[in-house]
């Protein structure tokens, strides 16, 4: 990639920086660690973008340019998803060894300490999920309250089950990048939040995953028809599946387990289909005379990216929201 093109370029932390200031400001990133510069280090020159996605989730970039080892404490109160997208992440935790390269991901979870030798060419995007985040989430699928750290699997994205998990971290970069330094609009962080986090948790394997998987109650008439309910009272602006948990008085699992029974949907795909035709209602009572664009009502209904929206609205109304507008 140039330096024009590397993700989150907007939140530059270290531009070409030096051996010893980059590992003082990783340190400050991420966590203590000892950083080994292989014997050909001339091309080191780090650089390093980071940012809060959202009240629980971080994105970082790093690209050293050299060849380096590092050995890393355990993580404090986070975990991390380390997605190479170009070169090669090995890495061994105790006496097992992995290997990572494009199209997979590295998961270091709290209690890890581990071993990291990185390729000269690595250029890599960490997902930083804070532990608070991931307990909260695991309270509200399971009933219960985690006892210890939740451990992931160590490796990603070789399954296809991964596919969707590692394709939604990339749009979400891309989100980021699109939005910049005015950050996501709040739906939007939100709502990617709580997709991501059900994601990792319902389908990748975890110390808790028995738990999440376990036995799952019905989901009443009455709490279904309060969920929705809520969400026509409140499409406009973030909402979570603990929210609609909440709203219906119900475990946030058996909210999910109820969604795709009755409709065949997540709760927050249901959310987003919602808000599909709410947009579509919102296009066709526009009036072009009052200069209304597909882009504004979008993001106004909390789709913010505009080419997924119109594929998306395009799938299920068999035309794209311009033309729609322009009825």
């Amino acid at each position: 990639m140039t330096d024009e093109s590397r993700p989150l370029d907007a939140f530059k932390v270290l531009d070409h920086g030096a051996p010893e200031e980059t590992h003082e400001l990783a340190v400050g990133l991420m966590n203590r660690h000892r950083m080994r510069l292989s014997a050909a280090a001339d091309g080191f020159r780090a650089n390093i973008h980071a940012t809060e996605v959202s009240g629980g989730l971080g994105m970082l970039y790093f690209a050293y340019g050299a060849a380096v080892e590092i050995d890393s404490a355990p993580l404090p109160d986070f975990a991390a998803l380390h997605i190479p997208l170009r070169g090669r992440l090995e890495f061994a935790r105790g006496d097992e060894r992995f290997v990572a390269e494009p199209g997979m991901g590295a998961f270091f979870s709290e209690h890890d300490a581990v071993h990291l030798r990185w390729s000269a060419d690595l250029e890599l995007l960490v997902l930083r999920i804070h532990r608070s985040t991931l307990e909260r989430k695991l309270t509200a699928l399971t009933g219960r309250r985690p006892t210890a750290p939740v451990v992931f699997a160590p490796t990603i994205g070789a399954h296809p089950n991964d596919r969707p998990l590692m394709s939604s971290i990339m749009t979400l970069q891309s989100m980021v990048d699109r939005f910049g330094r005015d950050g996501l609009p709040p739906i939007v962080a939100t709502e990617y939040e709580e997709m991501l986090l059900s994601m990792l948790l319902l389908d990748h394997e975890h110390t808790y995953s028995d738990g999440v998987r376990g036995h799952i109650p019905a989901l009443p008439g009455r709490s279904m028809r309060a969920a929705v309910d809520f969400i026509g009272d409140h499409y406009q602006e973030p909402i979570s599946a603990t929210e609609l948990a909440r709203a219906a008085h119900v475990s946030e699992r058996t909210l999910y387990d109820g969604f795709q029974r009755e409709f065949g949907l997540t709760p927050l795909a249901f959310v987003r289909r919602f808000r599909l035709e709410r947009v579509r209602d919102a296009l066709i009572a526009s009036d072009l005379s009052q200069s209304a664009t597909v882009a504004e009502i979008a993001l106004r209904h909390g789709f913010g990216h505009l080419g997924r929206f119109a594929a998306s609205y395009r799938e299920r109304y068999g035309e794209s929201p311009s033309e729609t507008l322009r009825r």
